[in-house]
């Protein structure tokens, strides 16, 4: 099984910041123990949708590199 351990990681006194899949990470770790989370896109927001942008109908397609490759857990 893995653990917080196994995982590669980078940090200081105080602070942790691990190079790992977040929902494998959430896994692992204990309740509670989470001072902030930085997440790094893609977004995976780029299906054809639309959304509101200073009072215009905008498209929310970002490119090839945002769209979804259908392999989510």
């Amino acid at each position: 099984m893995t653990t917080l351990r196994d995982l590669k990681s980078f940090g200081e006194p105080g602070t942790i910041i691990y190079l790992a899949d977040c929902v494998e990470l959430m896994r692992l770790m204990p309740a509670g123990c989470v001072d902030v989370i930085f997440a790094d896109p893609p977004y995976r927001l780029s299906g054809g949708g639309v959304t509101v942008k200073s009072g215009r109908i905008a498209p929310v397609d970002k490119g090839g590199w945002d769209r979804s490759t259908g392999s989510h857990r």
